[in-house]
């Protein structure tokens, strides 16, 4: 059982990719599980890109500011590049830090960019499901392996 290991991790999208789900989507279930419970070391990540499948949260729904919505419930918000490796790896150790002074769950917003480093893909509603064609694929490659080999040191 996940509440019995010392350790638990949870990644969440933005938003719950089910249709009918709800806005809120999965995230929203877990915070008021939170402090004094035994999910006080749960460190949970939402990937918080800005898009859902429509479009622009903003422009679709706009639902706030999710690290104020983790907060309310009690959680331990740690908000970080989700890109930047080393600022995530301080992340996690922040986060296991918090849960232990405050007894509570910790969660890390990322704030990601979707399709991040291929040029077509940034940003772009469109790539949510879209078709990778062969050549699109090669593209995409030629422009993230230098990425790629970059995070080769914490590997």
């Amino acid at each position: 059982h996940v509440l019995q290991r010392p350790y638990r991790l949870l990644t969440f999208g933005q938003r719950d990719p089910k249709p009918g789900a709800g806005q809120q989507g999965l995230h929203m279930d877990w915070p008021p599980r939170g402090p004094g419970r035994p999910f006080a070391s749960v460190t949970a990540i939402v990937d918080n890109n800005g898009l859902q499948i429509d479009g622009a949260c903003t422009e679709v729904m706009c639902l706030g500011e999710v690290s104020d919505k983790f907060r309310a419930f009690g959680w331990q918000v740690v908000d970080v590049d989700g890109h930047d490796v080393d600022a995530l790896l301080a992340a996690f150790e922040t986060a296991r830090n918090l849960s232990k002074t405050h007894n509570a769950p910790s969660v890390l917003v990322a704030r990601t960019i979707k399709g991040k480093g291929v040029s077509y893909m940034e940003n772009q509603v469109d790539w949510h499901g879209g078709v990778v064609t062969e050549p699109l694929y090669r593209q995409a490659m030629a422009e993230i392996e230098p990425r790629l080999a970059a995070l080769e040191r914490w590997a």
